[in-house]
């Protein structure tokens, strides 16, 4: 991440030239940004460096959080696939009175 500072002002052009929702960096503001898009600033000439804060890597997620999210995935996807799978036994059910319905009228 670095802090940058931009002399002048700077308009991101992610939705195209003119459109209303392009990020406007003012004159003077600070900011700070991934590595990649503050170099973007950087090397155009439009911002000056504050602050280097280091790599963009993220945090370590807590183990512990990480094993209590898992579980409730697990417990929630084996509720989804036990209603899937009693709704196809129905319905396969349905499909064979059907059939054998069918079958004992010609």
């Amino acid at each position: 991440m670095k802090k940058i500072k931009f002399v002048e002002r700077a308009v991101f052009q992610q939705f195209g030239p003119d459109h209303p929702d392009n990020p406007v960096f003012e004159a003077e503001s600070e900011h700070t940004l991934r590595n990649d898009q503050a170099d973007r600033w950087l090397k155009r000439e439009k911002a000056v460096l504050v602050e280097d804060l280091g790599p963009d890597e993220l945090e370590t997620a807590d183990a512990e959080q990480v094993a209590v999210i898992e579980q409730a995935i697990e417990v929630r996807d084996g509720a989804q696939f036990e209603s899937l799978a009693a709704m196809l036994a129905r319905s396969r059910n349905e499909l064979n009175d059907a059939v054998n319905i069918g079958a004992n009228l010609t």
